[in-house]
């Protein structure tokens, strides 16, 4: 029975690995409905059609349109990184996501976006994941009517800001690279291993963690020298290149260290962006690896890259990666036209 498995995963793997690269070729979207494939020119033309529990493939090819998503859907891509879409192609969505209360239980996955996400205003809008993605900014500002419950962002590269609501409950984001300031976030937020390089400024609103309360920061690298939080912030085996005044300074965090002993390979000039020739695995010997905690407590590292399941390498999505893709140019003697294409089902 297990060979069986193995060998229905990987025709399963074949079989979507090539329709995404078909479908990436004619520049096709791909829209899965009860195990019927159909599919669109734009990735638009694929949300107007779905309906909820659908699945939505993009090719590796590059879109010029804003979207709107108001139904349950689980949306992928072929992946963001350079790395890992070399025979795939990158999917790359030039414009912005609108996000409204029929979205509950949405997933999205593996691709880059030019602009932002955003909740629209007064929609209550629930468990809403964000995998594997590299986005400009997220803004769950909406005052929605009653609340908003779960969010959970992974493994993913925030551009710009991330922004939360008073009335959102129930966050968790970790293992991901942000860029921007963090606000607005508060007692059921939980920030962990992530990696922060927003400097910050002396203004109060540009500073990490403005207008939260009762969050918890745990494991997560801080580059910030700026900071505006409440007292009731929970802050624990972290490492900040700074020296905070913490409400709690014996929870195991690590201050006051050198920027260039954290990481492998930070580019000059870059250490504050996200950038792709930066290499964020820890240095040996970094400050970062084997932060103690309580008696009999594990040691940990801070940052992505220790987890149960660290930043995947390449952020390659769960769906199978098309890793080799060989199309000869021409037929030959036979009228065939050979093609090779290498395909990995993906545990994760």
């Amino acid at each position: 029975m297990k060979k069986l498995f193995i060998g229905s995963l990987f025709l399963v793997a074949i079989f979507v690995a090539g329709t995404q690269l078909a479908s990436a070729q004619a520049g096709f979207v791909t829209l899965n409905h009860q195990g019927t494939s159909t599919f669109y020119k734009t990735i638009g033309e694929a949300l107007t059609a779905a309906v909820d529990n659908d699945t939505v493939y993009i090719p590796g090819s590059s879109f010029t349109e804003s979207l709107t998503l108001n139904k349950k859907l689980v949306i992928y891509g072929a992946g963001f990184h350079p790395d890992s879409t070399k025979a795939s192609g990158m999917t790359e969505i030039f414009g912005s996501i609108n996000v409204y209360g029929g979205a509950s239980g949405s997933h999205l996955e593996g691709f880059y976006l030019s602009i932002d996400i955003n909740y629209y205003s007064g929609e209550n809008i629930d468990n809403f994941q964000i995998n594997r993605c590299n986005v400009s900014s997220i803004s769950f500002r909406n005052n929605p009517a009653t609340g908003s419950n779960g969010v959970i962002i992974s493994e993913s590269v925030l551009r710009g800001n991330l922004t939360g609501d008073p009335k959102l409950d129930n966050v968790l984001v970790e293992k991901s690279i942000i860029q921007g300031r963090i606000t607005y976030f508060y007692n059921t937020s939980r920030f962990q291993n992530n990696i922060f390089l927003n400097k910050g400024s002396t203004t109060f609103s540009a500073n990490m963690f403005a207008y939260s309360s009762g969050c918890q920061i745990v494991s997560n690298v801080i580059l910030s020298t700026y900071f505006n939080f409440a007292a009731d912030i929970t802050f624990l085996k972290n490492v900040f290149v700074s020296n905070p005044t913490l409400t709690t300074p014996d929870d195991y965090n690590v201050v006051n260290v050198d920027i260039n002993s954290i990481f492998v390979h930070l580019e000059s000039g870059l250490e504050y962006t996200f950038d792709y020739a930066n290499d964020y695995h820890l240095a040996d010997g970094s400050p970062a690896t084997g932060i103690a905690g309580n008696t009999g407590e594990p040691l940990v590292d801070a940052g992505i890259y220790d987890a149960a399941d660290p930043f995947k390498p390449g952020a390659v999505p769960s769906t199978p990666h098309v890793y080799k893709a060989q199309v000869a140019s021409e037929n030959d003697a036979n009228g065939l036209l050979n093609v090779k294409i290498g395909v990995a089902a993906q545990e994760r």
